[in-house]
């Protein structure tokens, strides 16, 4: 453990998938959720759930504050994690409920309260109270926060805590050797021992239990930004090292089937990514992000986690609303000078990789005859669209993959445009009875591209009337997708199904 870099949470705080997580005390179990940390959204981090694929991403939390270290309970039902959006700026434990998304508040304290972990019948909670440098505590209470006390880990600073799965075993970290080491003990301060005692210049740290209490995960440092995965038996035994730098790693855990290891690598670039290896220390691989996009706009605002968007010209709106994206031009609506054109448009922030289905539904809300208006699904430029069209008396769909045209005309109100990629060839749909219509198919680009709708006109097309659309249920599939390289992913939580 470099000390600064991991005293001080080196990480900054930073996706449907609850189903049925459900548990009971066998263990271990199938591999489920990921609940993780992530500044995706562009500010503090939030908290999002996620399939090991990539598929079923879920955003959490909204909120301006950080929110960081979510742990799932034993039951899947709730997370705890630690936020600093009380009014002091400070950090608390809080508690969510998955199903309503209600949370609580349990911890109320001048000093940081972190890193918090459900005890194995999930009726209290232990979590780390001090400043990032320390000195630090482990404290627990009743997962409703009442009866809190700290708990006797000897001398030295207490930190990391985690709870074994089975019983009342606490793990935890602590300098009282004069190097941090990996300590285990009872909750109620009993059978306190030293695990790991690493050697001159290392120190050890952040312990998780594998899904039988037998094992330990943790962090070894060499006094550089540099640490290593490693696990031993919780007796001491079989120290196996994972991986072999040269970088930064941090918050190892174990699967929920005890297979695999989790952990977060932090290059110099400020950005964080989950990766996965093997028990025996083969198999590295990152956690793919993105695997999916179905996305029914059901959350309070347009996720800036998923989707960019931007107004072009006096007159554009987008709101979120009713779970669909309403779009509008107002009868005044004008150029903007800088594209030279008008409206309002979002698309998605990673971008599609290699063959791709995108669709999505619309409805037309203020359609005048003339508008001069456009409804698309495009690729943001790179190739075409496909869209419903208002234009002089021409109503109907047109596929325009630049310079080719194609239409079909149509008094369609509603319907759902289809963009598919195969290889290096694009094609445009629209939604025809129970089936699809192709409108035009075309040579394009093989390079990642990003997916798009908007609404469009220009101030020659415009007819200066009140123009909205809604779209909803907007997905892709793809072969892949490249997501931002600033994405800082990181302090996760693998639940188990059982």
């Amino acid at each position: 453990m470099h000390r600064k870099a991991s005293l001080s949470g080196v990480v900054v705080v930073l996706v449907a998938l609850i189903g049925s997580l459900s548990a009971s005390a066998s263990f271990p179990g199938s591999n489920g959720a990921i609940v993780f940390q992530s500044n995706r959204a562009g500010g503090a981090a939030e908290l999002y759930l996620q399939n090991e694929d990539g598929t079923g991403v879920r955003r959490l939390t909204y909120n301006t504050a950080g929110d960081r270290m979510p742990r799932f309970s034993p039951d899947g039902k709730r997370i705890a994690f630690a936020s600093d959006r009380d009014d002091s700026g400070n950090f608390e434990i809080y508690v969510m409920d998955l199903p309503t998304g209600a949370t609580s508040r349990i911890t109320n304290d001048a000093a940081r309260d972190d890193v918090p972990v459900f005890t194995a019948d999930g009726a209290a909670l232990v979590w780390q109270r001090g400043p990032f440098f320390c000195p630090c505590a482990i404290w627990t209470a009743a997962v409703d926060g009442s009866g809190e006390r700290r708990v006797d880990t000897g001398p030295g600073n207490a930190m990391f805590p985690d709870m074994s799965p089975h019983g009342q075993t606490l793990t935890f970290t602590s300098d009282r050797s004069d190097v941090f080491a990996i300590y285990v003990q009872q909750l109620n301060g009993l059978g306190r021992r030293q695990v790991t005692a690493p050697p001159g210049g290392f120190d050890d740290f952040r312990s998780r239990w594998s899904p039988t209490d037998r094992d330990l995960v943790f962090l070894r440092d060499n006094g550089t930004n540099q640490n290593d995965v490693y696990t031993v038996h919780q007796d001491g035994t079989e120290l196996t090292q994972l991986t072999n730098g040269p970088r930064f790693e941090e918050q190892a855990q174990f699967s929920p089937d005890g297979e695999k290891v989790l952990f977060s690598v932090f290059p110099d670039d400020g950005s964080a990514r989950m990766y996965t290896i093997r028990r025996d220390g083969s198999g590295e691989q990152a956690l793919p992000r993105l695997a999916e996009i179905a996305e029914s706009f059901d959350g309070p605002a347009l996720d800036s986690a998923m989707w960019w968007h931007y107004l072009h010209g006096p007159g554009s709106a987008l709101t979120q609303t009713e779970g669909r994206v309403e779009l509008s031009l107002a009868a005044d609506a004008t150029n903007d000078p800088a594209v030279g054109y008008m409206g309002p448009t979002f698309g998605t922030q990673c971008r599609a990789v290699g063959d791709f289905d995108a669709r999505v539904s619309f409805e037309l809300l203020d359609w005048p005859s003339a508008a001069g208006a456009h409804a698309n699904l495009g690729d943001a430029g790179a190739t075409g669209s496909i869209g419903r069209r208002s234009e002089g008396a021409i109503e109907d769909y047109l596929a325009y993959f630049n310079p080719v045209p194609a239409s079909v005309a149509t008094d369609d109100e509603s319907g759902m445009l289809r963009l598919v990629r195969t290889g290096s060839v694009l094609a445009a749909y629209y939604a025809s009875g129970t089936g699809w219509a192709p409108l035009l198919s075309g040579p394009t680009t093989e390079a990642p591209v990003l997916l798009n709708v908007h609404l469009f006109s220009t101030d020659a097309l415009f007819g200066h009337q009140v123009v909205g659309v809604a779209f909803d249920d907007f997905s892709i599939n793809a072969d892949g997708f490249e997501c931002p390289s600033w994405w800082r992913d990181s302090g996760a939580d693998w639940q188990a199904v059982r």
